[in-house]
């Protein structure tokens, strides 16, 4: 019975070593995981995307993106509970790159030189604007204001050889006397500064992407790929239930004819951000939709 047990002992120990062994080198592949489709470099995912993972276990989540085929994403300047050091070790590690980091306008305003050092640190090409505070409803005022902090951030960032762009998130689609929208004035009025069409966002505020993207080709650098669920009718509250993200190609925007467009009129890169609590579903199924297959299936 002793020697019984000693064996089964012995067996159960080889088996856990053997399952930890498959295990790390099954992650040692997917850190290797080859770019599968010649389109993929245009291709990137938002961090948003996995920010519950990525709070809880950052080399899981890289894990997970590397293993989708994906080599570039957006994100910063949170690096969830790690130094800059660490995060970009483990971004070098997973073979990443980080193109474009968040900042705000009170950084542009008052610490331009903290945003230059971050986006040197990671290589980043872009900053991006994701929001503009301001009491209801967005107001030519709000405009005003970060029209002029965007502008002259930007000429700086230029020197630096950084783009900035600025996310809209449909709350500037109030009307404007002249331009016509809120979001129009800003576009025609931005001399050095870009912008980041988020398909969804675009659309819930009350506008038209394809539109937008043919009547300004050279406004957009970045582009957001996130789907709405049919039936879901907006505002310009710049705000939705996260789970009328929906798999691209599922819903109501014409994904594949922005992707077609944006390629030709300069958009360099286009991020999947899924912000549902279905994203490790979903997003291998918008993968495969933009024809970007998983390198392990």
């Amino acid at each position: 019975m002793k020697i019984n047990r000693l064996l089964l002992s012995a067996f159960l120990v080889c088996g856990l070593l053997l399952s930890s062994c498959k295990q790390q080198s099954k992650q040692n592949e997917t850190k290797k995981a080859p770019i599968s489709n010649a389109y993929a470099p245009y291709y990137g995912i938002q961090l948003y995307t996995l920010r519950d993972m990525l709070a809880n276990d950052v080399s899981q989540a890289f894990s997970y993106i590397r293993g989708w085929g994906l080599q570039t994403v957006e994100g910063g300047p949170n690096t969830y509970g790690l130094s800059e050091t660490d995060f970009k070790a483990l971004l070098d590690e997973f073979g990443l790159s980080l193109v474009s980091t968040g900042t705000d306008l009170e950084e542009l305003q008052n610490n331009l030189e903290a945003l230059v050092t971050r986006a040197n640190f990671y290589g980043a090409k872009y900053a991006m604007v994701s929001w503009i505070g301001h009491q209801k409803p967005f107001s030519l005022e709000d405009a005003d204001k970060a029209i002029s902090i965007m502008n002259e951030a930007g000429r700086l960032l230029k020197k630096e050889d950084i783009t900035l762009v600025y996310h809209p998130h449909g709350y500037e689609f109030g009307a404007h006397d002249s331009a016509g929208t809120l979001l129009d004035y800003m576009i025609q009025s931005a001399e050095d500064f870009y912008f980041e069409m988020d398909t969804f966002w675009i659309q819930h505020g009350g506008g038209d992407p394809v539109a937008l993207l043919k009547q300004y080709p050279k406004a957009f650098k970045l582009m957001h790929l996130k789907d709405m669920k049919t039936g879901v009718v907006g505002d310009k509250s710049g705000s939705q239930d996260v789970n009328d993200n929906v798999v691209l190609g599922t819903g109501q925007i014409p994904i594949a004819e922005l992707v077609a467009i944006g390629k030709k009129t300069g958009v360099e890169y286009f991020f999947i951000e899924d912000e549902s609590d279905r994203v490790l579903g979903q997003v291998p199924r918008s993968l495969t939709y933009l024809g970007i297959t998983d390198p392990d299936a």
